[in-house]
């Protein structure tokens, strides 16, 4: 348990890490506060946890947004075995 009256960078990310899996104590919780307000690179931990968990959640709802395709990607390769089969020379045909 770490001590939370002197809550260190790694303690405050391995509470954060915990935070997901249980409920906190009162004193976890204040000491957890009171660290991410004095610590710019907690503080930092903290925001990209919630960014990193609410993109998961979306991505196993299937609704996690789509990227654009680019004239690259489309013309990168072909979507089935069929296509690529028409797209290459007649690979293992005699020459």
């Amino acid at each position: 348990m770490p001590n939370l009256l002197n809550l260190n960078c790694r303690d405050a990310t391995a509470l954060m890490s915990q935070e997901q899996a249980r409920k906190l104590g009162l004193g976890e919780r204040l000491a957890l506060r009171l660290r991410v307000l004095i610590c710019t690179g907690c503080n930092n931990f903290r925001r990209q946890m919630v960014v990193v968990r609410n993109a998961a959640r979306r991505l196993g709802r299937g609704d996690a947004p789509r990227a654009p395709a680019t004239a690259s990607a489309r013309n990168a390769a072909p979507a089935s075995a069929a296509a690529w089969r028409r797209a290459t020379p007649s690979a293992g045909a005699p020459a």
